[in-house]
């Protein structure tokens, strides 16, 4: 006699070489030895066998027996039969009617009052719905570690993973196991796993490793919910775990932040999508994106060998040279630009430049973050620079900052403006200019004056950092599609 992982009895006979139909027949014709708690009185005719199970104190003095009774023997009369084998069990009698329901049964009751007959269940002991709740739902998780299936690699920690898997999985489709219950939280399930590896069970991530997909666990999911419904042993899929440098419930609530990268022009911009934490910085926002432009300074300009487009395009590889770009005319070897980030509203206004401390929860939904290598320097004056068309209110593009240098007239600052914008002399020289003064509350139309009257001022004078610069055209990136000639197939 043997006992399955659910405590179920079963016959423990070798088969045989011969027909499946012999064996069967064989176990039929097996002997039961059972307890015999029937008053010689009884008629045997009314006899049956009673399966009793009992759960007490000490885990390994449970037991279950196969006992003789009739329907008139007494639950208490099974009860004190099973205190010899277990003095540690209390007095509460449940009957298993069913893989998942159970009747807590009164002990002066007979089993011909709760229709208990050949072969039913009957469990004693106080504890005995919850040993039955966690039997019910024990499983056993098979374990591997994923090195995949994470885009956001700078999340794992690898030096850990790699100890984890010299101690544990050094050889080939090594794996660990663990028993669970099927309603654990995932809390629970990473706890237990945690302690088997000896990791911090709040780092763990963990996922069903099905044939067609790997589908990894929330931190406030149910185990349970990861299975085939009515899943058996054969059903449970393998698990995969990754360890991660941060809490998972701080991983699943990343930021996905989208930066517009600008290059050697205001006109056409690179979108690149990144995921940080919420507790990160825009210094670590900055670092992020340098990965992926893989910017390195060299000499005036900054080499960008492998630009990669999104984190869901991580294979595909585009080169693309970037020009050193700066915010003064005179471009010797020694100005370096650095990143520079700033945000514009829904609107397309300027709201101001990124520090490094500022965190990248604080950034709002509807910001736009821009991106270029810019030079900045102090003793300059940042003035904010609008492109609309026609109307103030008809903004498009992106607003940026610009320097002010000192002692430059109006011509060689809007000279320098369109080195930095990207368009040609003459499609610059359509452009309407107008500014506003925050000090004089006034504005001036540039494009109204003459270049003697252009030479004969200096920007730097005139406006003080924060003043505005309008540049009056249309938005160009529109334009593309929206006089384009319909053609009719």
């Amino acid at each position: 006699m043997g006992y399955t992982k659910s405590q179920g009895l079963r016959i423990n006979k070798i088969i045989l070489k011969g027909d499946l139909k012999d064996y069967l027949l064989d176990c039929l014709d097996s002997f039961i030895f059972v307890e015999n708690v029937l008053d010689p009185t009884i008629s045997l005719d009314k006899e049956f066998l009673v399966f009793v199970k009992t759960f007490g104190i000490e885990e390994d003095k449970n037991l279950i027996i196969p006992m003789k009774a009739s329907s008139l023997t007494k639950i208490y009369e099974l009860y004190n039969q099973m205190l010899e084998k277990n003095n540690f069990v209390g007095p509460v009698c449940i009957e298993e009617i069913g893989p998942n329901e159970l009747q807590r049964l009164d002990m002066d009751s007979s089993l011909l009052e709760h229709e208990i007959g050949n072969g039913d269940i009957i469990a004693f002991g106080e504890n005995a719905l919850d040993v039955y709740k966690e039997i019910r739902f024990r499983l056993k998780l098979r374990f591997k570690p994923c090195f995949g299936s994470l885009n956001h690699k700078d999340f794992i920690d690898s030096e850990t993973m790699e100890v984890i898997k010299d101690k544990f999985f050094n050889e080939e489709d090594s794996e660990i196991s663990i028993w669970v219950n099927g309603n654990f939280t995932y809390i629970e399930l990473s706890e237990v796993l945690g302690e088997k590896l000896g990791v911090d069970s709040k780092k763990l991530r963990i996922c069903a490793d099905y044939e067609n997909k790997k589908i990894f666990m929330k931190s406030k999911s149910v185990l349970k919910d990861y299975l085939i419904k009515n899943y058996t042993f054969d059903t449970i899929p393998e698990f995969n775990f990754q360890i991660l440098n941060t809490p998972l419930s701080e991983y699943e609530s990343m930021k996905t932040i989208k930066v517009k990268w600008f290059t050697n022009s205001y006109i056409h911009s690179k979108q690149y999508e990144i995921k940080l934490l919420r507790s990160n910085t825009v210094k670590d926002l900055k670092e992020r994106l340098k990965q992926k432009l893989d910017l390195t300074v060299k000499g005036k300009e900054l080499s960008t060998p492998d630009i990669i487009e999104e984190e869901k395009q991580e294979n595909e590889e585009e080169k693309e040279k970037i020009n050193f770009v700066t915010n003064n005319n005179t471009s010797t070897a020694d100005k370096l630009s650095t990143l520079t980030l700033w945000t514009n509203n829904l609107h397309q206004r300027f709201t101001g430049i990124l520090t490094d401390d500022v965190l990248i929860d604080e950034i709002g939904p509807n910001e736009t973050i821009c991106a270029r290598e810019l030079l900045i320097k102090e003793e300059n004056k940042n003035i904010v620079v609008i492109q609309c068309f026609k109307s103030l209110n008809n903004t498009h593009g992106i607003s940026f900052v610009f320097q002010l240098i000192p002692n430059e007239n109006y011509l060689d600052t809007l000279d320098r403006l369109n080195d930095i914008f990207g368009l040609g002399k003459k499609e610059f020289s359509k452009i309407k200019f107008s500014s506003f003064s925050h000090k004089t509350n006034s504005t001036i139309n540039i494009s109204n004056l003459s270049n003697a009257d252009l030479a004969k001022l200096v920007p730097f004078d005139l406006y003080e950092s924060s003043d505005i610069f309008f540049m009056d055209h249309p938005d160009r990136l529109k334009t593309l599609y929206t006089n384009r000639q319909m053609s009719i197939r």
